[in-house]
């Protein structure tokens, strides 16, 4: 009976017997698409939903008895101020939810923002925001255990964890992805060929180069790194031997704390420059 069964949800999508319905089919996790409270931003970005609605929402999932409860908060949208992004902040706070999951805007050439010429923002006011978010959750009681992701009480994503750690899983259904004998795999996103059982997308077959990669890329983006003696149990190989590891720890963007090792916190923000020395 100890396991996580999340069940992704829209404020304006649920109603109370959809979530009894939820409840008594096992569901545990429910993770809501806020977004953000302030309306200007929510047309922005094409939601339907409004702050009061949310609130309902979530005091609706509580009171049916699911108290595992994520909310998704996007930052960094082209003219967002920071005093919005405070607001957004403190009203989702407000919510008392024990995981916050929070995504800088990436505007991508294919999606509507991308084709109506939107650009993102700047990278200076970006950077403060994060660290904005870092801070204020920080002070409300939230740990900071992935670069994304803040939880209460040890209510760790258990989802997430297992593609930190590079653990294997199914991905069933359009869209999906999954990691199985060391296969990544995509399923097609058509609903035709699915219904013909050509499901699948594309494939990468991945030699032992390709894991170790991965673990190094993946596990670094917990904020508690990673742990090196379950490295060396996992891959029989030290994590202090691969690639420059050594070499990042003098130069102090990696910390090795006896335990872990893991990305110093001051150089999160800029982790992903860190992670490409790990890319073949």
């Amino acid at each position: 009976t100890n396991f996580e069964f999340t069940f992704e949800v829209n404020p304006e999508n649920i109603d109370e017997e959809k979530l009894l319905l939820l409840k008594k089919n096992g569901v545990n996790r429910i993770s809501m698409g806020v977004e953000s409270t302030i309306k200007k931003n929510l047309d922005y970005l094409g939601r339907k939903h409004n702050y009061s609605l949310v609130k309902e929402k979530i005091d609706l999932i509580k009171k049916v008895g699911i108290d595992n409860i994520n909310v998704d908060l996007i930052y960094a949208l082209p003219y967002q101020t920071i005093e919005e992004l405070k607001e957004d902040l403190d009203k989702i706070i407000a919510l008392d939810v024990n995981h916050i999951s929070t995504y800088s805007l990436e505007i991508h050439h294919n999606t509507f923002l991308g084709v109506n010429g939107e650009k993102s923002i700047n990278e200076d006011v970006d950077s403060d925001m994060y660290n904005l978010i870092c801070q204020t959750l920080k002070k409300k009681g939230y740990q900071h255990y992935e670069v994304s992701n803040f939880c209460k009480d040890n209510y760790y994503s258990r989802h997430n964890l297992v593609y930190w750690h590079n653990e294997h899983y199914y991905g069933f259904g359009l869209g999906a992805s999954g990691y199985i004998n060391n296969i990544r795999y995509n399923n097609t996103r058509s609903m035709q060929n699915y219904l013909k059982g050509d499901y699948l997308l594309n494939k990468e077959i991945l030699d032992n180069k390709d894991v170790l990669s991965y673990a190094l890329i993946l596990g670094f983006r917990l904020i508690d790194g990673i742990n090196k003696k379950s490295f060396e149990e996992k891959y029989h190989m030290m994590i202090l031997d691969m690639y420059n590891i050594r070499d990042l720890i003098k130069k102090n963007f990696l910390i090795d704390d006896g335990e872990n090792i893991k990305i110093s916190y001051d150089k999160i923000y800029i982790e992903n420059s860190i992670l490409e020395n790990f890319v073949e």
